[in-house]
């Protein structure tokens, strides 16, 4: 039963800063072979709405905001939502 307290309290909050810890870290965005996992990929179109945003975050973590951008417009907003994610977490947390 504590277990599963523990689990269900911390999981998302360890995912989402493995996750960042991960892109600012030890991720290669300019890699020209790169792992993914996007259907649209798979089934045989060159991209979609999503390709490109873990690694334009990859890329604004380890400083190359430009290269960021180039990737994905979005890839800023998607670590500023993250981040307040893991601060709503860590309140929810230290509150619970």
């Amino acid at each position: 039963m504590i277990l599963r307290k523990l689990f269900r309290s911390y999981f998302e909050l360890a995912v989402w800063l493995f996750a960042l810890i991960y892109l600012a870290l030890f991720a290669q965005p300019d890699a020209i072979e790169h792992f993914s996992i996007c259907v649209y990929r798979a089934i045989g179109f060159d991209s979609c709405w999503g390709c490109g945003l873990g690694r334009s975050v990859a890329f604004a973590l380890q400083g190359n905001l430009a290269k960021s951008w180039e990737m994905h417009p979005l890839g800023l907003p998607a670590i500023a939502i993250l981040l307040h994610r893991i601060y709503r977490l860590i309140r929810l947390a230290w509150n619970a």
